[in-house]
């Protein structure tokens, strides 16, 4: 388990009739975006997210026993095209929850699902 409040990267915001909103994370985390998406034009529009974050987990954990973030984004000067345009299909495949044939694999990424704040503490000790 991690906490991803510090992740930086795209994030979708849903409503009762689908995608609502699309936005991206560069300075600012993804907590704190969500978090400000509670009080300004988009409050009470969404009721759900989904993320695609670029920050690495480490194997390290903090005091609470949640895996941590690495401190950077990866710093990467050239990006192979064909792989950017097969995540770029992943990710659209996946946000839209779409049933293509396509292999909507990304080229390098992990999975994580999101565990309620009540859940925690209970995942937490079965880890442990």
């Amino acid at each position: 388990m991690a906490d991803f409040r510090e992740q930086r990267g795209i994030y979708i915001l849903y409503g009762n009739y689908g995608p609502h909103y699309a936005g991206l994370t560069r300075r600012q985390t993804l907590g704190k975006r969500l978090q400000d998406h509670l009080k300004d034009e988009h409050a009470g529009k969404w009721d759900r997210f989904c993320w695609f974050g670029f920050k690495q987990v480490l194997k390290a954990k903090d005091e609470s026993g949640l895996q941590r973030l690495k401190a950077k984004m990866p710093a990467q000067k050239f990006i192979d095209p064909h792989a950017a345009i097969k995540d770029m299909e992943a990710l659209l495949i996946k946000a839209m929850a779409l049933t293509n044939r396509a292999d909507s694999k990304f080229v390098a990424a992990e999975e994580w699902q999101q565990v309620r704040l009540i859940e925690r503490d209970k995942l937490l000790a079965k880890l442990r």
